[in-house]
């Protein structure tokens, strides 16, 4: 059964048992935990977060190259969550009680980029970025003046 871009769960088991260097936060999920497979849950999660991430366009029909890209995605998304996601939840309830600074080391938060995603994934899905914005600026000329605003001669 695929899992998002994911084939199988025995896909994601063998890249992180050999193309990962570091597993530790994939090794520690549990693999059913209430009737509930972690694992799974976590490339679920990952897959939704990339779909739905603001400014990135996942075409209906991925060729082979683009299915490769968004597969090492979510399966870096998936590891990111096993890691992060308890400290993530922690922010995004501090966030919606609209505190903007808090923590040890004085955290600043940004409460208008919801669903963001972290660095590191991004850069994997560089090729499917659209544009953020477009901006268009009224220009006009006056024909009196040269390009540095003194008036012509």
């Amino acid at each position: 059964m695929a899992i998002g871009w994911i084939s199988n769960l025995a896909e994601a088991v063998t890249y992180f048992r050999t193309e990962r260097l570091e597993s530790t936060f994939w090794d520690a999920l549990t693999h059913v935990s209430g009737g509930k497979d972690e694992r799974v849950a976590a490339l679920l999660q990952a897959y939704n977060r990339i779909r739905t991430a603001a400014g990135v366009a996942i075409p209906t029909s991925p060729s082979a190259a683009e299915l490769a890209e968004l597969k090492l995605a979510q399966l870096e998304m998936a590891y990111y969550l096993a890691g992060h996601a308890e400290d993530e939840d922690k922010r995004l309830g501090l966030q919606a009680q609209n505190v903007v600074s808090a923590g040890y080391v004085q955290e600043t938060y940004k409460l208008d980029r919801p669903g963001t995603l972290p660095p590191a994934i991004l850069a994997l899905l560089a090729s499917f970025i659209s544009a953020r914005s477009i901006i268009a600026v009224d220009l006009r000329r006056d024909e009196n003046l040269d390009v540095d605003g003194i008036p012509n001669e």
